[in-house]
């Protein structure tokens, strides 16, 4: 007996969407480690866990230059992927 050509492409679909989806993640949990591993070098650099990079600007113990910013980001961004 024959496979319907509609049940046939249903399946084929579900299939590509699985792979998307899964090559998806893949491509999420990289980008995620990549940004652990700069706030961890960043934390490392500047001697500070990323918790307590903005009580220092405001003491005045670290300048808000782009590096300090590109850090603030990064720690932003992971903590958003790490919620997701």
């Amino acid at each position: 007996m024959a496979v319907p050509k509609i049940a046939r492409s249903t399946a084929e679909q579900q299939a590509e969407e699985l792979l998307r989806q899964r090559a998806e993640r893949v491509g999420f949990d990289r980008r995620r480690t990549e940004l652990e591993d700069r706030v961890k070098l960043y934390e490392r650099r500047y001697g500070m866990p990323s918790s307590a990079v903005h009580a220092a600007i405001e003491r005045g113990e670290l300048k808000e230059n782009q590096e300090v910013c590109r850090w603030i980001i990064d720690n932003d961004l992971l903590e958003r992927a790490r919620a997701h």
